[in-house]
């Protein structure tokens, strides 16, 4: 099996840049009034791509394990800052929480998965910690936005079910437990569907890209099966952590439904979109 890599020239690259552009075009001519935002995303993804590559060439040529320890660092404080303008919120305490839900979640998940899926050794290896952690927290910080969403739209939209069932002596967890699996549900709902189709309607993308460099077919298989466990139990213990760290928001020590916190701004949100 050959193993050299086939590099993609510049003329190539700026081809695809041009069947991209007819795209746009056609977009922009048809009025659907994206055209501007699809631009804005390519222009902004050329450039943050082109300097993560630039950072990863130099960290993985010094190999420096504080080095490693600040792009994990710097993926988790980025990924709940995209989850805390995504969902809207004004509250330190919504800040707090998803930061840890997102470290509880995808920071226990990549060090089960890096201890003993792919050996200790790997642990703080660039190569092998940084492209799977990115890709662990990176789905892990979806898995959060939707549990909030769904939770907060859930408690929302069921506020009255919740004060009945309170005032007839539930607890806080019996009268919202109904809530809570629907969030938990949705967090990881998707990747569970991505899973049933892999192999049968497409190739997955660190299979492909590990094939693409020379890797053997089977090995890349392992690795892919392997990380898409590691997305769905991370997604489920984020979306754990963020309910029930919301939870203590709602109600309080007494079982006592307090109130929807960041109500307005999650409506505003809602209306936006």
């Amino acid at each position: 099996m050959a193993t050299d890599i086939v590099d993609i020239s510049l003329a190539g690259l700026v081809m695809t840049y041009t069947m991209y552009s007819v795209v746009v075009a056609a977009v922009h001519l048809r009025g659907m009034g994206i055209a501007q935002d699809m631009v804005y995303g390519m222009v902004r993804m050329t450039v943050q791509l082109v300097a993560a590559g630039v950072v990863l060439e130099y960290v993985f040529s010094v190999d420096r394990w504080y080095l490693v320890v600040a792009i994990l660092v710097y993926f988790l404080l980025m990924a709940s800052r995209i989850v805390f303008r995504r969902v809207g919120g004004r509250s330190r305490a919504l800040q707090r929480n998803v930061v840890t839900a997102i470290a509880a979640g995808g920071g226990t998940v990549l060090a089960v998965f890096m201890l003993f899926t792919t050996g200790h050794a790997t642990i703080l290896d660039p190569r092998y910690a940084i492209p799977l952690g990115g890709m662990i927290i990176g789905n892990a910080m979806s898995g959060c936005a939707l549990a909030y969403e769904r939770y907060h739209a859930a408690v929302q939209k069921g506020a009255r079910q919740i004060e009945t069932l309170l005032s007839m002596g539930a607890t806080a967890g019996e009268a919202s437990s109904a809530m809570v699996r629907e969030s938990i549900k949705a967090a990881f709902l998707p990747q569970i569907l991505t899973m049933t189709a892999m192999g049968l309607v497409m190739l997955p993308g660190m299979m492909t890209g590990q094939i693409l460099s020379g890797t053997l077919p089977l090995v890349a298989i392992k690795y892919q099966v392997a990380i898409m466990l590691a997305i769905v139990s991370s997604n489920a213990v984020v979306a754990t952590a963020i309910v029930m760290l919301e939870s203590r928001q709602i109600f309080n020590r007494y079982h006592q439904f307090v109130a929807v916190p960041y109500e307005k701004s999650f409506k505003t949100k809602q209306k936006r979109t």
